[in-house]
């Protein structure tokens, strides 16, 4: 991956994101028509709150996934951004600070964003090696993990 150059890492980082951008702008429109169609509909206009509520709920999720979506785009494009980075588990809890057969990473941005990185394995550790060649200044681990040699 260290030949790769940004918008390959974008697109690895994005795969999960931009499906789910399709998916919630789809289930929005869809919301929207069920909406006008039960409205037109005399002695069904009942349902067009819940039609309402689940539009808004789709939205919602488009702005949720859009952030997430703009987040990879600013670590692939400006991998400088991050400066801390550390394993998690399924729960958003730290693990420890070993990347081996890491599937989870937590990306900490200079903007006060997070991103959560989800791939395989090897994708991973390709990834991470990515990250601290274009980067070398992030912090792995745990962020207050000081070297005892560093301590004075």
């Amino acid at each position: 991956m260290n030949a790769l150059l940004a918008p390959a890492v974008y697109l690895l980082l994005a795969r999960r994101i931009r499906r789910g951008l399709a998916i919630f702008h789809a289930l929005f429109v869809l919301a929207l028509v069920l909406f006008a169609v039960v409205l037109a509909v005399p002695g069904q206009r009942a349902w067009g709150g819940a039609c309402y509520l689940l539009a808004l709920f789709c939205w919602l999720g488009v702005v949720h996934v859009r952030k997430r979506n703009n987040a990879a785009w600013k670590v692939a494009h400006r991998p400088h951004l991050v400066y801390w980075a550390h394993p998690v588990n399924r729960k958003n809890l730290q693990i420890g600070s070993e990347l081996k057969d890491c599937t989870l990473l937590q990306l900490h941005l200079r903007d006060g964003s997070q991103f959560e990185v989800g791939l395989p394995a090897d994708d991973m550790r390709s990834f991470s090696d990515w990250l601290r060649e274009q980067n070398p200044s992030v912090r792995w681990g745990a962020f207050d993990d000081v070297p005892l040699d560093a301590r004075g």
